[in-house]
């Protein structure tokens, strides 16, 4: 603040602490607006006392740095540290990387659900013909099946996103009662929101389904007769 101490004359004074407040910095002193304005007009020239040095931003937890970082460079403000961005580029290789590995379990969950769904039809066969012969048709067979896929895609996800929160809980539990107090230590580290709980629930039911289409449309392309005479 003082690049001219020559400027001004040297003063002494006492502080009181009359409070804590959560627009005070986490570290440091934090004095009233008006004073420093003041100071910096008398130390550091009339015109420091008119413009900001420096800036705190502080972010929200669901915005990403990295887009916080471009905005203020498009503002015309410079970083003093950019370990900031450096910090939002990890953040978005890892979620990059997650993605990554939660399609390719996607493609495995789906190839397996095909697979058991074949079996399953062909364990079915008389029960599929039976109900073709009475009079059921192709898209009757095929969307009872794609039903059933969806059933259990949304109960299997629901019992994992209990197992899951169930988990989180136990670990949150954990950290109270095992780990000491340390600077800026979560109350969870985990989030579980309820737009967040229905997308997973709802990538439950599309994985099922994606992998029960083709053994649906397979058993009901299947004639009646093939069926319930085993060949087909």
């Amino acid at each position: 603040m003082a690049r001219n101490l020559s400027a001004g004359t040297p003063r002494q004074r006492h502080l009181v602490f009359v409070g804590v407040s959560d627009r005070a910095m986490p570290i440091g002193l934090t004095v009233p607006l008006p004073y420093v304005k003041r100071w910096n007009a008398e130390y550091a020239g009339s015109a420091a006392g008119k413009e900001f040095s420096s800036l705190t931003v502080q972010m929200k937890p669901e915005h990403s740095p990295t887009k916080v970082v471009e905005l203020i460079r498009k503002l015309g403000y410079t970083l003093e540290d950019n370990g900031a961005e450096q910090a939002g580029l990890a953040v978005t290789l890892i979620t990059a990387l997650f993605v990554l590995v939660s399609l390719s379990t996607l493609v495995v969950a789906a190839g397996s659900v095909a697979h058991t769904f074949f079996r399953a039809i062909s364990e079915r066969r008389h029960e599929l013909g039976v109900m073709r012969a009475v009079g059921a048709s192709r898209r009757d067979i095929f969307t009872l099946l794609t039903g059933e896929a969806a059933l259990i895609g949304l109960c299997g996800g629901g019992l994992g996103l209990g197992v899951a929160r169930l988990l989180a809980l136990g670990i949150d539990s954990l950290s109270k009662s095992a780990l000491p107090d340390f600077p800026f230590k979560p109350t969870s580290y985990f989030w579980f929101s309820a737009g967040l709980c229905g997308l997973s629930i709802g990538f439950s039911v599309l994985t099922c389904v994606l992998g029960a289409l083709w053994p649906a449309r397979t058993a009901a392309r299947l004639s009646p007769a093939a069926a319930l005479s085993g060949r087909g």
